[in-house]
C-alpha cells in the first residue's frame, strides 16, 4: 500500500507555510509587535484572513502569505481593530515607529522630511537632551545643559527616557508571557 501526500491540500504543509510566514512577519516587525499582545494580534489577523478570498494552491507560498498578513495588519490597524491589543501607549518607541512607517510604505526620507517639518524646536531640544543624558559624562552634561537655564527641557527629557525604558521593558515582558502561553498550550496534556 502506497501513501501519497496531496501537496495542495495537506493541512500539515499548509500549517508549515502559515507558521513560516508568521515567523517572517514577526522578525520583520518585531519592534512594532512588542507594542501589542502578539498572540491576540495574530489571532485577529487569522480571523480576518479567513473572511478574505483564500489564496489558490499555486499562490499559497510563504511570500504570498506574508504579504497578505501585512495587508491584514494594515487594514485592522487603520480600522482600530487592534487598539484593544496595544500594550505600549503612543508615542511608540522610535524603532517600532520606523517599522510601522515601513509597513505603510513610507521611505526613510519621507519620514525624516515629515518629522523635520512637524517637530518643534523645543521637542528637538528635549530629544537632544535625552541623547546627551545617555551619552555624556555627568560633568559634561551639566556644562551643556545647566539646570538654571534648561530645567523644563531636562525634566521632559528624563520623562521621555523613563517612558521609553518602561515601554521597552513592558513590551518584552508581554512578548515573553505570550510565547510562554503558546508554548504551554503546545505541550501535550498528560492527565
Amino acid at each position: 500500500m502506497k501513501t501519497t501526500i496531496d501537496m495542495k491540500h495537506d493541512p500539515v504543509l499548509n500549517g508549515i507555510v502559515a507558521d513560516r510566514a508568521a515567523s517572517f512577519f514577526e522578525q520583520r516587525f518585531r519592534n512594532l509587535l512588542v507594542c501589542f499582545d502578539a498572540g491576540s494580534v495574530f489571532s485577529a489577523i487569522a480571523s480576518f484572513l479567513r473572511l478574505q478570498e483564500p489564496l489558490n494552491e499555486e499562490n499559497f507560498t510563504v511570500p504570498a502569505v506574508v504579504e497578505r498578513t501585512e495587508e491584514a495588519f494594515r487594514q485592522l490597524l487603520q480600522r482600530g481593530a487592534l487598539n484593544q491589543f496595544q500594550r505600549i501607549p503612543s508615542p511608540i518607541p522610535e524603532l517600532a515607529q520606523k517599522e510601522l512607517d515601513t509597513l505603510f510604505g513610507a521611505t526613510e526620507e519621507d519620514v525624516e522630511d515629515e518629522q523635520s517639518a512637524l517637530v518643534s524646536q523645543h521637542q528637538v531640544q528635549v530629544e537632544q537632551c535625552a541623547k546627551d543624558w545617555r551619552a555624556l559624562p555627568t560633568a559634561d552634561f551639566k556644562r551643556k545643559w545647566p539646570a538654571r537655564d534648561h530645567e523644563s527641557t531636562i525634566q521632559e527629557a528624563w520623562a521621555l527616557l523613563e517612558n521609553q525604558d518602561k515601554s521597552t521593558a513592558n513590551g518584552y515582558k508581554t512578548q515573553r508571557e505570550s510565547r510562554e502561553r503558546e508554548a504551554n498550550a503546545a505541550l501535550p496534556r498528560t492527565f
